[in-house]
């Protein structure tokens, strides 16, 4: 069973010692995400930053609590539902996930994702928070230095900056 809620509450214990805010932990999980995926332009991508609480059945049939210490050794396979206004057909994603047990608390790992009709499935190993980064697929950098393409595909000129001098004609006199 999984519960998951928008946003962090508070630093988990397991990275207190790491980082002194929610704000701090957001920071560093965008951009461990956003290094993971060389076509997603910063200006662009949003993300989601969960809380997720994993749940097992223990040997007498009842919910309880995945901790370090009872995480199961094989992990946990969830399916985390996609932030509202995406889909797989028209995102693509990125799933961080910060590790706050062990010796390897306060460490951010990119999971391994497969998208489905309902979510996405990933495979814990340990507890959250977990942050999902997304952008629409093949969007267009509008930015003023990207190369723009005509209709007919080539490539137009990168737009001027301003500066108009001709500092060949300059060198040529020099010499």
């Amino acid at each position: 069973q999984v519960d998951i809620k928008n946003g962090l509450e508070k630093v988990p214990e397991g990275v207190a010692d790491q980082y002194t805010s929610v704000e701090e932990i957001e920071s560093t999980l965008f951009e461990k995400a956003l290094e993971a995926n060389s076509n997603f332009k910063k200006d662009l991508v949003k993300s989601v930053l969960m809380d997720i609480t994993l749940k097992v059945k223990n040997a007498d049939g009842e919910w309880e609590i995945v901790t370090y210490e009872n995480f199961p050794k094989e992990g946990v396979e969830t399916l985390i539902p996609y932030p509202a206004g995406t889909n797989k057909d028209k995102f693509d994603f990125v799933v961080a996930h910060m590790i706050t047990g062990g010796e390897k608390a306060g460490e951010i790992e990119i999971l391994d994702h497969v998208l489905e009709e309902n979510g996405i499935r990933v495979k814990f190993t340990s507890m959250s928070p977990v942050m999902v980064m997304y952008q629409e697929k093949d969007v267009k950098d509008t930015s003023v230095n990207a190369p723009t393409k005509d209709p007919s595909g080539t490539v137009a000129a990168v737009p001027k900056t301003g500066d108009a001098s001709s500092a060949g004609v300059f060198g040529t006199v020099l010499f």
